[in-house]
């Protein structure tokens, strides 16, 4: 089992909040909400994954209730929900949720960001050691990436992952995953030596682990099944789209109609 750990925008994300200053997350989307269909991305491992939302402490009972409900709603087998008094969006709010859901030190995590729609993804827990010590979700690079990914000639690799790296020809989505619990904190406590310049947190441990020449692997995805909703514009423009296809034993994803 791995620890799928979604931390969720609060009110002063001002990216993620819509006119109305509620998070994007709660916002209605092709007949559910803009929550469902992040985290229904992951329906494959609802079985076999715990699922951890974490919240930042003034987040009021509502947004707990919702997020909840919505697990329910979807089917999550194990999902926890966390208000956490560490500052939104920090490697600190992490380490606090993982030592409060009790996460053992052996055990497989991957950090997802709640701004992508990932139908159909797929990890076997059993397979996190053997991708070394990290991986890091890549596609072809875009614009809006918070880091940009350089891979070695067999591109089994990750090289360097940089927010300033504009020669990279992919970009990180937002999803990173780690070998056990041990290893991201002792990344962290080198990243908190090491890095250097603005970073996105998670971007910095990774650099960290790749300084020491830890094996961080790519999960290449195809850039077409990654869509972007971390923004009111880009809310807007996938509320323009049809949903996402996936066959309906694999999650809440609508069918399109052919013909």
């Amino acid at each position: 089992m791995a620890t799928i750990i979604i931390p969720l925008p609060d009110a002063n994300d001002e990216a993620g909040v819509g006119p109305d200053e509620s998070p994007l997350y709660t916002f209605p989307l092709w007949g559910r909400s803009v929550f469902a269909y992040v985290v229904g991305g992951f329906a494959r491992c609802f079985a076999s994954h715990r699922f951890v939302f974490v919240l930042a402490p003034e987040a009021s009972g509502e947004a707990q209730s919702f997020a909840i409900d919505e697990c329910s709603r979807l089917g999550v087998n194990r999902a926890q929900v966390i208000p956490c008094s560490a500052p939104s969006g920090t490697i600190d709010q992490l380490i606090t949720a993982l030592r409060v859901a009790g996460v053992a030190s052996q055990e497989s995590i991957v950090v997802a960001d709640a701004d992508t729609l990932r139908p159909g993804f797929r990890i076997d827990s059993r397979s996190l050691g053997s991708v070394g010590d990290a991986f890091v979700e890549v596609v072809p690079r875009v614009a809006a990436s918070p880091a940009g990914v350089q891979l070695d000639e067999q591109g089994s690799r990750v090289l360097r992952i940089s927010a300033s790296d504009s020669d990279s020809s992919l970009s990180a989505t937002g999803l990173y995953g780690f070998a056990s619990r041990v290893v991201f904190e002792h990344a962290v406590a080198m990243s908190r030596e090491t890095v250097v310049g603005e970073q996105a947190p998670l971007v910095g441990v990774i650099s960290a682990l790749l300084a020491r020449g830890a094996p961080v692997r790519p999960l290449v995805a195809d850039p077409t099944s990654r869509l972007a909703c971390g923004s009111a514009g880009a809310y807007d423009s996938l509320r323009t789209q049809q949903p996402p296809l996936l066959l309906p034993d694999h999650g809440i994803w609508p069918q399109r109609r052919v013909g």
